[in-house]
């Protein structure tokens, strides 16, 4: 069915033979000897609404095989982004937080991941960076223009942006009308 053992895994990944491609990366089988895997194969699997194990275990067998860093923070982006149209995408965002990618990450565009969360009104996303411990003080990075994500949350007009004002309110004690700098 595939060339050899090593490139069976991108074989199955390139046929969305998930099954084959899970039982491959759970059994360790292989070989050190086998190509690393492509820094991109997590995004695309997301992209075609792989299996969240699937990715995840990619991923380790990636940052193990090169020793690299990938930028994990796009993930998380990358699945909320296609949250309405994948159904493994808020799966897979919850394993990849679960296996300790920071919820205090920058998306693309320079917008913090809770920031596209209120901004894409992703309420399920939302509570999960809060869940994992994002700061009420993380900063965009745009320069003067940047923004905290309490600052964020108090600004927008959606059930997200409301949630996690709340969360941030009562995490202080305060009122929320008292984290946003209003009297």
């Amino acid at each position: 069915m595939y060339e050899t053992d090593d490139y069976a895994l991108l074989s199955a990944m390139k046929e969305a033979d998930w099954a084959y491609a899970l039982s491959l990366l759970r059994s360790g089988s292989l070989s050190w000897s086998s190509p690393p895997l492509p820094e991109d194969v997590p995004y695309q699997l997301i992209e075609l609404n792989a299996p969240a194990e699937l990715v995840v275990l990619s991923l380790l067998r990636w940052a193990r095989d090169t020793r690299g860093d990938i930028n994990r923070s796009a993930l998380l982006d990358q699945c909320m982004v296609l949250s309405h149209r994948h159904s493994n995408a808020f799966a897979t965002f919850t394993s990849l937080l679960g296996v300790g990618l920071s919820a205090n990450g920058i998306a693309e565009g320079g917008c913090t991941l809770l920031q596209r969360a209120i901004s894409l009104n992703l309420v399920s996303e939302a509570r999960e960076l809060l869940r994992y411990g994002v700061s009420a003080n993380q900063m965009s990075v745009f320069g003067l223009e940047s923004t905290s994500n309490i600052e964020e949350a108090a600004a927008a007009t959606n059930q997200a942006g409301a949630i996690v004002l709340q969360h941030f309110a009562s995490s202080t004690g305060h009122q929320s009308s008292d984290c946003t700098g209003a009297a």
